[in-house]
C-alpha cells in the first residue's frame, strides 16, 4: 500500500518488529489520524516473561527497514484481539499515542515549554519532550509556516521557517529563538473597536481595481457544486446558509468606494440579501447550462456582497448544490471552513436546533485592520512593509520579466481568461524517490518537485534564470484558522539554473530560496510586481504557478445523502502554465491549466509527458547535471535525428518560435558569454541584446514592424549585428544590402528603411548609426528587452524574417523557418556555446547573414575582422588568432589554408557549393552550408 509518496509493504514491517528483542507476535497497520493524517503503526505481544518497550522496538526495527517503513509508533498489547472466528480484528486494534522515539526528557525552560506547547498545538500531540522533533511528530512544510508564526507572535520575534528545518527538536529550537534578535513587536489580533470605514486588506485591493474593470468577467470567480442524491431537507439547507452568513461576516460584506478609495462595508445579516434560490431543472443538460451560467456570471462587489447560492432539484431526491463566491471575499482554503461550519449548521437544523459551534474569535475586517498595523508604512525603514520590500527588490534584481515558452502563438496584449485542462500521472515508484530525494536534502517535496519543474522550463525556454510562483496560505496565526476570507498569496521563487550543475544541488539551491520567500510572504503578490517590474511594462513576472499541496478542500458528508463534487466547465487561465499535484495513494494525479491564447492541447501534452521524463530522470540519478536531463522520448529523438539526415535531402522542421527568441534564450542563460569579437576586441550577449533592443525601438518609432522590410549592411561591425537583431526584434524582415548599391530585382518586396553606418546608393530612407542625432536617439531609447507589448503588430512564427536575393530570385523565408533551419544547425554542425564562427566568404552567399545568427542562436562567439572579409593569407592568421571552431567560406578556401597548425579549428562551412572540396591537409571537415531552396524549397 501506499503511504506519503512510499509503496510500504505491511509484511516486511511486521517481520522486522518480530526480530526485536522479546516480540512474540507483531500486526503493522496504517492508522488514520485526525490531526497527522495516515500514519504506520506497529502493534507487537512481548513473549511470555518479557517486557517490550515501544521506543526501543522503533528505534530496533530500523535496523531492518528503510526510513520511510519505520514504524511512527509502536503498541505494546498483552494479546491481539480476534473476532469470534479466531481472526485478527483489526478495528478493535486501539488508537496509538504519537510521541517521538526519542526517550522522553522533560522540558527545562520557559522557552522550551512554550515551543513544546505549540508543536503540540499544531500537530495535536499530547506530550512534547526537550528532544523530539518537530518533523519526527508529523510536521511538514505547510505547518511549519503556522509554527513559525506562532513562535513569532509568541515570543514578539521574527521565527524564520528555515530555523525549523535547521533547529527541528524543541531544544535545538528553543536555543536558536533566543539568538534572534529581530523584534517584530506584532500585536495580538483582536475583535476589538473598528473605525467607521475599515479598509480593504492588502490582497482585497487589486482584487477590488480587476473587479471594476470588467464587472461581467468569472476570472476570479470560485465555483463549487455538490450532486446531492437522497433525502435532502430543503428547508434545512436555507436556514444552514442564514446560519453561515451570520457566522461570517465576509459573505456580507461589500466594497464601495468614497474619494479616499474602496472599503469594506459589512451589513446586518437581514441587510445581506443572500439566501438559496431554489431552481427546478427539466433535465441534465438543463441542469448543467443553468449551473453554469449562475456560476460564471460576474459580480460588482461595489454593490452587494459577492456571494450567490443556487439549490437545483432535477428530481425528489437529486439536487444540485451550488455556490460561487468572488475572490475579494474567499480563497481556495476558505472552503474547508466553510464546509465544516455547513454540516454543522445542517445537521443542527434538521434537528430543529441551532448550530452550537464555538464563536469566531476574530472576522475578517478585524484581520484586514490588524494586517495594516502590523506592516507599517512604507516610509518607515523598520517597518515590516519596508524590509520585505527590501528584500524582494535585492532577489529579483536583475531577473528578466518574461521568458519564451514554447508557445503555438504570440502573447496579445489583451489576453482572454479562456483555459484548457491536461491530467496526468505519476506512478507511486517515482514519488517515492522524489519523497527519497526530499528527506535526503532537508527538503521537502515541494522543493523537488519545483527544482525539477525548473529544469523543464529551462529547456524548453533557454532561460536560466526566471520565477515560479506558488500559492501561500497566508493563515499562519491560529485566530485565522477557521475564517472566510482572502488571505492566499503568490511567490515568485527566483530560480537560476546552470546547465553543469547536478540536479541534487539545484535542490539544494532552491530550498534555499525557496525558505528565504517563505520568511517574506506576508507582501502581497501584486505589490512585488509593482516593485520590481519597470512602469509602463507589461511583461508578466511569474508565467508558471506550482502548487504540490492544494489548497485546502472540504470533505461534505451529510447522513442520508451522497454527496460528489460536479464537474464541467472549462478552466480560467490566470498565468500560462499552472501545474499542480496531488496524492491520489498511489502516485500524483497531476494537472496543467493552460492558456489557450497561448497553448494548443496537443502542445501541453507534449509538455506534460516531458517533465514527467524530467522527475523519472532526476530522481533515478540526482547527480545529472541540469542540462543533460533527457526530456525527449525515443521517438522524438529519433525524428530529431532523421530530421537532420533528412535536412541535408531538402526537408526540414520548422521551429514554433520566432528568430529573436533563440537571441534572447543565450542572453537570459549567460549575458557575459563573448557574442562578437571584432579584431579581436569582445563583446557580451548583453551589450548586444541592450544596444540592439535601443535600434529595434528606433525602428518601431519610426513606423517599422511586422510585414514591413528593413536593409542592412552587414559591414563585420558590431552595429551591423545589432542591427540584424535589432530588425528581428521589431517584428520586421531583414534584406541583407551592398552599400555601393546594387540595384535590386523588381519582384523585392519595397524596403521601408535602411539600417547602415554611413550612405547607401538608392534609397533616400536611411537610418545612420553613425549620424551623432542617430546616436542620440539610440542612446535615449530603453535598452531593455523588447516584448510584443512593444510592437506595433503582433508578430508568428509564420510572418517574414528574411529576405534574400540571388541574381534575379527574391525569396521570402519566414520565423518557424528559418529558426527551424537555426536550431537543427546547431547539430548538424556541431555548433555549442562554446564555439567561434567566422564568416570568411565572398559575401554574395547566405553564409554572411546566416552566420551571425547561427553564433547567436546558439550562444556561440560570432568573430569578424572589423571589414567583414578574410581571404588569403589574412584567413589563416583570423582562424589561429581568434581561434575560430567553424569557418563559413567559399569553396577554394580550404584547399588554401594549412590546417594542421589551427588546433581549434573543427570544421570548414562552404556556402557557394553543394559539393565541398576536401582541406588540403585533410585535418578539418568540410561540409556544405548548401543554398537556401536545398533546405526548404523553391
Amino acid at each position: 500500500m501506499q503511504l506519503r509518496g512510499f509503496r510500504i509493504e505491511l509484511g516486511e514491517v511486521e517481520a522486522a518488529l518480530l526480530q526485536v528483542e522479546g516480540v512474540a507476535q507483531s500486526v503493522a497497520a496504517v492508522v488514520v489520524d485526525e490531526r497527522l493524517g495516515e500514519r504506520l503503526v506497529g502493534y507487537v505481544v512481548p513473549r511470555t516473561g518479557c517486557a517490550v518497550d515501544a521506543a526501543a522496538a522503533i528505534e530496533a526495527s530500523g535496523r531492518f527497514l528503510p526510513e520511510y517503513m519505520v514504524p511512527d509508533a509502536v503498541v505494546v498489547l498483552e494479546a491481539l484481539p480476534l473476532t469470534a472466528n479466531g481472526k485478527l480484528d483489526r478495528r478493535a486494534l486501539p488508537a496509538p499515542e504519537f510521541t517521538s522515539s526519542s526517550e522522553f526528557r522533560a522540558v527545562s525552560s520557559p522557552v522550551e515549554e512554550i515551543v513544546a506547547g505549540v508543536f503540540a498545538e499544531v500537530l495535536g500531540v499530547e506530550r512534547v519532550g526537550a528532544d523530539d522533533s518537530f518533523f519526527a511528530l508529523g510536521g511538514n512544510s505547510l505547518l511549519a509556516t503556522k509554527v513559525a508564526a506562532r513562535l513569532g507572535a509568541a515570543f514578539d520575534t521574527k521565527v524564520p521557517v528555515r530555523t525549523l528545518f535547521e533547529a527541528p527538536t524543541v531544544e535545538q529550537l528553543a536555543v536558536a529563538i533566543g539568538t534572534v534578535t529581530e523584534t517584530v513587536s506584532r500585536p495580538p489580533i483582536t475583535a476589538g473597536d473598528r473605525p467607521e470605514r475599515i479598509p480593504l486588506s492588502l490582497a482585497q485591493q487589486r482584487m477590488w481595481f480587476l473587479n471594476q474593470m470588467d464587472t461581467t468577467s468569472p476570472v476570479y470567480n470560485i465555483p463549487m457544486a455538490l450532486r446531492l442524491k437522497g433525502a435532502l431537507d430543503r428547508d434545512a439547507i436555507d436556514a444552514a446558509v442564514a446560519d453561515l452568513v451570520a457566522r461570517h461576516e465576509s459573505l456580507r460584506t461589500r466594497y464601495p468606494s468614497d474619494q479616499d478609495g474602496p472599503y469594506q462595508e459589512v451589513l446586518a445579516p437581514e441587510e445581506a440579501g443572500l439566501s438559496v434560490g431554489h431552481v427546478r431543472v427539466d433535465s441534465e443538460s438543463d441542469l448543467f447550462e443553468q449551473a453554469a451560467t449562475m456560476l460564471n456570471e460576474g459580480f460588482d462587489v461595489t454593490q452587494r456582497p459577492p456571494v450567490r447560492v443556487r439549490l437545483f432539484e432535477l428530481g425528489a431526491e437529486d439536487h444540485v448544490l451550488a455556490f460561487v463566491v468572488h475572490h475579494i471575499t474567499a480563497d481556495g482554503e476558505s472552503m474547508a471552513p466553510l464546509g465544516r461550519d455547513m454540516m454543522t449548521a445542517y445537521l443542527a437544523r434538521t434537528r430543529d436546533a441551532a448550530p452550537g459551534w464555538k464563536p469566531l474569535p476574530v472576522q475578517y475586517a478585524d484581520y484586514a485592520l490588524w494586517q495594516r498595523t502590523v506592516m507599517g508604512d512604507e516610509s518607515d525603514d523598520e517597518s515590516l512593509v519596508a524590509r520585505q520590500l527590501a528584500y524582494w527588490r535585492d532577489a529579483l534584481a536583475g531577473m528578466p520579466q518574461q521568458i519564451d515558452l514554447p508557445t503555438d502563438r504570440p502573447r496579445t496584449s489583451n489576453p482572454s481568461p479562456a483555459g484548457g485542462s491536461v491530467r496526468f500521472t505519476v506512478g507511486a515508484d517515482v514519488q517515492e524517490r522524489l519523497t527519497a530525494l526530499a528527506r535526503a536534502h532537508n527538503a521537502t517535496l515541494f522543493m523537488v518537485v519545483h527544482s525539477a519543474l525548473a529544469v523543464l522550463v529551462t529547456r524548453l525556454s533557454g532561460a536560466r534564470d526566471f520565477a515560479i510562483g506558488t500559492p501561500v496560505a497566508g493563515r499562519g496565526i491560529s485566530e485565522l484558522d477557521d475564517l472566510v476570507g482572502m488571505f492566499v498569496n503568490t511567490l515568485p521563487l527566483r530560480t537560476s539554473l546552470d546547465p553543469s550543475l547536478p540536479f541534487a544541488e539545484l535542490v539544494d539551491r532552491v530550498r534555499t530560496a525557496d525558505l528565504e520567500a517563505l520568511d517574506n510572504a506576508d507582501l502581497p503578490f501584486e505589490r512585488i510586481v509593482d516593485e520590481v517590474v519597470p512602469k509602463g511594462t507589461a511583461a508578466p513576472l511569474i508565467q508558471v504557478v506550482l502548487s504540490v499541496e492544494p489548497m485546502g478542500q472540504a470533505e461534505f458528508t451529510l447522513p442520508g445523502l451522497t454527496i460528489e463534487p460536479l464537474q464541467g466547465g472549462a478552466p480560467t487561465a490566470k498565468f500560462d502554465l499552472q501545474l499542480t499535484l496531488a496524492d491520489n495513494g498511489n502516485g500524483f494525479v497531476g494537472e496543467w491549466i493552460y492558456a489557450a491564447d497561448l497553448f494548443d492541447r496537443a502542445t501541453v501534452e507534449k509538455l506534460s509527458d516531458r517533465f514527467v521524463r524530467v522527475l523519472d530522470a532526476v530522481t533515478t540519478d540526482s547527480s545529472v547535471p541540469v542540462g543533460d536531463v533527457e526530456i525527449l522520448s525515443d521517438e522524438e529523438r529519433r525524428a530529431l535525428t532523421s530530421g537532420a539526415a533528412e535536412q541535408e535531402t531538402g526537408t526540414s522542421g520548422r521551429s514554433t518560435r520566432v528568430v529573436s527568441q533563440l537571441f534572447t534564450a543565450n542572453v537570459e542563460q549567460d549575458p557575459e558569454a563573448p557574442a562578437v569579437s571584432v579584431d579581436g576586441d569582445e563583446v557580451t550577449y548583453r551589450e548586444i541584446d541592450r544596444r540592439s533592443s535601443q535600434i529595434a525601438r528606433l525602428l518601431i518609432e519610426e513606423g517599422i514592424g511586422t510585414g514591413d522590410v528593413v536593409g542592412v549592411v552587414l559591414d563585420g561591425s558590431v552595429d551591423g549585428v545589432c542591427a540584424l537583431w535589432a530588425v528581428l526584434k521589431s517584428g520586421a524582415a531583414f534584406l541583407v544590402l551592398d552599400p555601393s548599391g546594387e540595384p535590386l530585382p523588381e519582384a523585392t518586396p519595397a524596403v521601408e528603411l535602411v539600417l547602415s553606418r554611413g550612405a547607401v546608393t538608392g534609397h533616400p530612407r536611411i537610418l545612420d548609426l553613425t549620424d551623432p542625432a542617430v546616436e542620440a536617439r539610440v542612446d535615449e531609447a530603453s535598452a531593455a528587452q523588447v516584448t510584443y507589448t512593444d510592437r506595433l503588430r503582433g508578430l508568428t512564427p509564420d510572418d517574414p524574417a528574411w529576405v534574400h536575393v540571388s541574381g534575379s530570385r527574391v525569396g521570402v523565408v519566414d520565423h518557424g523557418s528559418l529558426a527551424g533551419w537555426l536550431e537543427n544547425s546547431q547539430e548538424r554542425f556541431g555548433v555549442t556555446y562554446e564555439s567561434r564562427l567566422f564568416y570568411g566568404g565572398s559575401g554574395e552567399g547566405h553564409g554572411k547573414a546566416l552566420t551571425p545568427l547561427l553564433a547567436g542562436a546558439a550562444g556561440a562567439a560570432y568573430v569578424t575582422t572589423g571589414n567583414g572579409n578574410g581571404s588569403g593569407d589574412d584567413l589563416t592568421d583570423v582562424l589561429a588568432d581568434e581561434w575560430v571552431t567553424h569557418a563559413v567560406v567559399g569553396s577554394d578556401a580550404p584547399g588554401k589554408v594549412d590546417t594542421t597548425s589551427l588546433d581549434d579549428l573543427e570544421c570548414f562551412i562552404v556556402e557557394d557549393t553543394d559539393t565541398p572540396a576536401e582541406d588540403g591537409s585533410g585535418a578539418v571537415d568540410v561540409v556544405a552550408l548548401g543554398s537556401w531552396s536545398a533546405h526548404f524549397g523553391k
